[in-house]
């Protein structure tokens, strides 16, 4: 699998929790074209999965994905959740989804993502969604994502069960 950053530029939020540097892939603003030339260089390995601050952000993600999948590439995203609602119908045409929760409650959720707690709430409402909208399928394969920080290693413990009770198929702990 080829990953492929793209986002507009989440470089002013300098995210102090990340274990890389999300500066390096921060300011990957290649026109679609470019981004096209990146794809079918991946089709080689057959598989391409888009990332970034949240790959649903970037204004042409519709457009990447469907080039992607144009080009017969097993495609996947990785996202906060947020603008997944607003995004079903292209999740529903990839090979994963990952939603990258990183928390199990609302207050670690906050210090993670320096945002309003209730947005937890929109996000876990997003995965239902998601699954909702798959039914019986197989694909998208949903997927939770936690990235283990200070703030949320307490809650590690309990994000096997937590994750499975919103409907993911799949746990990653990192």
């Amino acid at each position: 699998m080829i990953p492929l950053y793209v986002n507009r530029n989440c470089a002013p939020l300098l995210c102090p929790n990340c274990k890389g540097d999300v500066r390096a892939f921060a300011t990957f603003t290649d026109s679609v074209s470019a981004v096209r030339e990146r794809l079918v260089a991946a089709a080689s390995d057959g598989e391409v999965e888009f990332r970034g601050c949240d790959f649903l952000d970037h204004p042409e993600a519709r457009r990447l994905v469907e080039i992607a999948l144009g080009l017969g590439l097993k495609t996947s995203f990785v996202t906060n959740g947020v603008r997944l609602g607003d995004h079903l119908d292209l999740a529903l045409r990839v090979e994963r989804v990952t939603v990258q929760i990183d928390a199990v409650t609302p207050l670690v959720y906050n210090q993670i993502w320096h945002c309003s707690s209730s947005r937890l709430w929109q996000v876990l409402a997003h995965v239902r969604m998601l699954r909702d909208a798959r039914g019986n399928r197989q694909t998208p394969e949903i997927v939770g994502g936690f990235r283990t920080f200070f703030h949320n290693e307490h809650e590690k413990s309990q994000v096997e069960r937590y994750y499975k009770q919103i409907g993911v198929d799949r746990v990653v702990v990192s």
